[in-house]
Formats: C-alpha cells, sequence, structure tokens
C-alpha cells in the first residue's frame, strides 16, 4: 500500500508542476512571445543576434510607455523619487552592458554574438518588467 501512497504523491506534485508552468506559459509576456518566434525562425547566427536587438528595441518601448503612465499616474513626490531612480538605472545599464561586452569579448565562436544580444536585451527588458509591475500595482491600489 505504501508503494501505491508513495506513487500518488509523485503523480500529485507533477501534477502541480505542470500547472504551474502553464500558468508561466500563458503569463508569458507578447514581447517575449515576439522574441521567441523570431529567435526560433532565425537561419543564422545574425538573424539570431538580430532578434535580441529587435527584442531590446521592444522593451526599451515598453519600459518607457511604463515610465510615461507612471509619470501621469503617481503623486508628483513619488514620481520624482522613481526619477532619481530611472536615471541611475541608466547609469547602472551602460556600466552593465560595458561588463557583459568585457565578459563576451574573451569568448571564441558565433554563438556567443546572440548570447551577448540577448544578455544585453536581459536588462532592459527586467527593468521594463519591473516598472510595469509598479504600475500594475499601482492601478490596483487606485481602484480600491
Amino acid at each position: 500500500m505504501r508503494p501505491l501512497l508513495r506513487a500518488f504523491a509523485v503523480c500529485y506534485l507533477l501534477a502541480g508542476f505542470c500547472s504551474a508552468a502553464d500558468d508561466a506559459a500563458e503569463k508569458k509576456h507578447p514581447i517575449d512571445s515576439k522574441i521567441d518566434k523570431l529567435a526560433e525562425n532565425a537561419k543564422s547566427t545574425a538573424a539570431s543576434a538580430d532578434a535580441y536587438r529587435k527584442g531590446l528595441d521592444l522593451w526599451d518601448k515598453e519600459m518607457n510607455r511604463a515610465y510615461q503612465e507612471l509619470k501621469k499616474a503617481l503623486p508628483e513626490k513619488t514620481f520624482t523619487t522613481l526619477k532619481a531612480a530611472q536615471l541611475q538605472w541608466i547609469a547602472y545599464r551602460d556600466a552593465q552592458v560595458v561588463f557583459i561586452n568585457s565578459c563576451y569579448d574573451q569568448y571564441e565562436g558565433t554563438m556567443y554574438i546572440p548570447m551577448r544580444a540577448s544578455a544585453i536585451m536581459e536588462v532592459t527588458r527586467a527593468r521594463a518588467l519591473e516598472l510595469l509591475h509598479r504600475l500594475e500595482v499601482h492601478k490596483e491600489h487606485a481602484a480600491q
């Protein structure tokens, strides 16, 4: 009887993990889906790198859109703190890109070209998602 209970417990846990993975896939940002499609359809290293460069452009626009929405939605004092943080983030982003380039400059091989582009894109993607989350929280609170 014990092996049957253990098997049931394993199946239950696996079903939970699969459900969580399905939920995460459903919540994928449309920009991520677009980048994934571009990268999957890339027929060359250059096309793969271009997919991530396009992704960087899309995430930069999304980050700026969220920033502008926050500018309109937040009280002036709170927006002033966001503006200061954003200026510091820009300095961080620039330094991070220098660091990423320094890391990838050490490696030989074409596979590192799209990896570099992806790593650079990820810096802006993370900030865009953070600002989108702040905007979502603000909207939820304002609706109460």
